[in-house]
């Protein structure tokens, strides 16, 4: 299975432009993932985390901050880590684009 390296050519993050109220502008998928890991302390957590094709970072959805799920960037070691767990399952084709060997999970 052959997944792109290059999000839609439409797709913008953080697009300034104006547009229609209430609109929807494009669609582009990301592979999002269930993870369970052990955090910096050792406690074990489990978070859903996502990709964005064509970007070379992870983004986790945290437990809620004041009442709101927020989506942040992993820690570099996460990703290194998570791109190495993807590519030794088969389940991600891109491996870790900066060529670096990543520890396991």
């Amino acid at each position: 299975m052959k997944r792109s390296s290059t999000p839609i050519a439409e797709f913008k993050f953080g697009d300034a432009s104006q547009g229609a109220p209430s609109s929807v502008n494009g669609v582009a998928k990301l592979d999002a993932y269930l993870v369970s890991y052990n955090d910096g302390q050792g406690k074990p957590q489990t978070r859903i985390v996502f990709r964005v094709p064509g970007s070379d970072g992870t983004f986790m959805l945290q437990e809620r901050i004041n009442g709101v799920n927020v989506a942040t960037s992993s820690h570099e070691w996460f990703h290194k880590a998570l791109s190495s767990k993807l590519s030794s399952l088969k389940l991600d084709t891109r491996g870790d684009d900066r060529g670096e060997a990543a520890e396991s999970v």
